[in-house]
C-alpha cells in the first residue's frame, strides 16, 4: 500500500516585528537563583542585532514564585556581558509564564553588534524557560536596585533564554494569551486513508504534541502561545492505523498581536509530497 500526502503551502503575511531576543516557547527551565548559597543569581544570554533598532520593552518567559523578577540589555561581544545599559521596572509574584516590562528608556540598537539579555529575581525557584543553543552567562550577586556593570561573569553555560527585548510603540506586548493558524493539504489519491494527524513542535523536527483527524484536509490549530515559532508535519492514516511517514515541513510564527484574525489558507499546493510503501 502506498500513502501520499501533499501538503498545502502556508501563505500568510505576517507583522513586521522588529526584536532582539529569543520568542520561541521554550519548555525547559534553568534556574536564576543559587540555591546552595540561598542567594540570588542574575544570568544574562547573548544575541546579535540583525537591524537598527529602538527597543523600549523586555518579554520573558519565567518560572512563577512568591518573589520579583527584572530584567536588563548589556552592551559586550560574543563571549562576554560588560556594560549595562537599560534596565526595566519589576514584576512581582509572577505565575508561569511570558511577561512585558518596561524598559526605564528606549534603547537604540545597532545591527551587528552583540546585546546581552539578562534576568534577576530575588527568591526561589526563580528561574527561566531556555531552547537550544546559544550563550548564557551567570555570576552570584545579592539582588539589589542597581544592576552590575560590568557584569564580571562567574561562570557560561549553553542555553538561549527566552526573552527578547523589542519596540511597543510598533508592536503590542506579549501577554500569556494564545494564538491560532489553520493548515491546509490536498487529499491522499490512496482510498485506504481514513484520516491524518498534524505533528508540532518548537524547533524542526522536534515534534512534541500531535492532532489527530478524520478524513478532513484542513485544521485550525490552537492553543498556541504568541511570539512563538512552531514547526509542522502531517502523516496519513489507514483504518488499521498504519501511517505514512512524515510530510515535509512548515513552520509558522504567531503574531504578538492577541486579536489576529484566523488564517484560513488558500488551497495553493507546494508539492511537499511525502510515501511510503508497505506491503
Amino acid at each position: 500500500m502506498k500513502k501520499y500526502i501533499t501538503l498545502i503551502g502556508m501563505l500568510f503575511a505576517l507583522n513586521s516585528f522588529a526584536f532582539i531576543g529569543n520568542t520561541n516557547n521554550g519548555t525547559t527551565t534553568d534556574s536564576i537563583w543559587d540555591a546552595a548559597n540561598n542567594i540570588a543569581s542574575p544570568n544574562a544570554t547573548v544575541f546579535l542585532a540583525s537591524s537598527n533598532e529602538t527597543v523600549s520593552s523586555i518579554s520573558a518567559k519565567v518560572v512563577g514564585m512568591t518573589g520579583k523578577y527584572k530584567f536588563a540589555i548589556y552592551a559586550g561581544n560574543n563571549t562576554t556581558a560588560t556594560t549595562f545599559l537599560r534596565g526595566t521596572s519589576e514584576i512581582t509574584n509572577p505565575t508561569n509564564g511570558w511577561y512585558s516590562v518596561p524598559l526605564t528608556a528606549p534603547l537604540s540598537i545597532t545591527n551587528g553588534q552583540y546585546y546581552w539579555l539578562a534576568a534577576w529575581g530575588n527568591a526561589a525557584p526563580a528561574a527561566m524557560y531556555y531552547t537550544a543553543g546559544n550563550t548564557t552567562v551567570w555570576k552570584v550577586l545579592a539582588y539589589t536596585t542597581n544592576w552590575p556593570s560590568p557584569f564580571t561573569q562567574g561562570g557560561s553555560f549553553t542555553a538561549n533564554y527566552c526573552i527578547y527585548a523589542f519596540n511597543t510603540a510598533t508592536n503590542p506586548p506579549v501577554t500569556n494569551t494564545t494564538g491560532k493558524v489553520t493548515l491546509a493539504w490536498d487529499p491522499s489519491p490512496d482510498s485506504s486513508v481514513v484520516g491524518y494527524k498534524i505533528y508540532l513542535g518548537p524547533v524542526s523536527a522536534g515534534y512534541t504534541n500531535s492532532v489527530t483527524l478524520g478524513n478532513v484536509t484542513n485544521a485550525t490549530i490552537t492553543g498556541l502561545v504568541t511570539g512563538s515559532t512552531y514547526y509542522f508535519a502531517a502523516t496519513a492514516f489507514d483504518g488499521s492505523g498504519l501511517e505514512s511517514d512524515f510530510s515535509n515541513e512548515t513552520s509558522y510564527t504567531v503574531p504578538l498581536s492577541t486579536n489576529q484574525p484566523s488564517l484560513n489558507m488558500p488551497t495553493v499546493p507546494t508539492l511537499l509530497k511525502v510515501t511510503k510503501t508497505t506491503p
